[in-house]
């Protein structure tokens, strides 16, 4: 069985059962609580690709879309990928909006859930913006 914990799987398909009750997720991705456009790519993932899109699924996803965004607005040397990398804020992606920040970090919203009676609840949103 492959690791599932960083999307919440591990907990919410009941293979943890019980003993993932009361358990305190942070995770970047879960598309249960993603709003309706990004539960469209991830019910598309799942139509085209016949499994469930996983977070590394959705990361190298949202991975190409910010590099070709970058190299949209301002060319694709590395020099002009750096600057339109820079010049992002907001950008949507299927997983978050990403901003980069002054030290070249991307910046986006996390998720705390709590596991209750199986089922995520979204306790709070981690958001930390530039």
């Amino acid at each position: 069985m492959r690791d599932r914990l960083g999307d919440g799987r591990l907990v919410t398909d009941r293979l943890a059962g019980a003993a993932a009750e009361g358990l305190l997720i942070v995770t970047e991705y879960m598309p249960v609580l993603l709003d309706r456009e990004r539960q469209s790519w991830a019910q598309a993932f799942q139509q085209r690709y016949g499994g469930e899109a996983s977070i590394i699924a959705a990361q190298h996803y949202d991975a190409v879309l910010v590099l070709a965004e970058a190299m949209k607005r301002v060319g694709t040397t590395r020099v002009q990928v750096k600057r339109g990398l820079e010049q992002l804020r907001g950008f949507r992606g299927a997983m978050a909006d990403y901003t980069f920040d002054t030290k070249h970090n991307g910046v986006r919203r996390f998720y705390l859930v709590r596991i209750r009676g199986g089922n995520p609840l979204l306790e709070a949103v981690l958001d930390r913006r530039p």
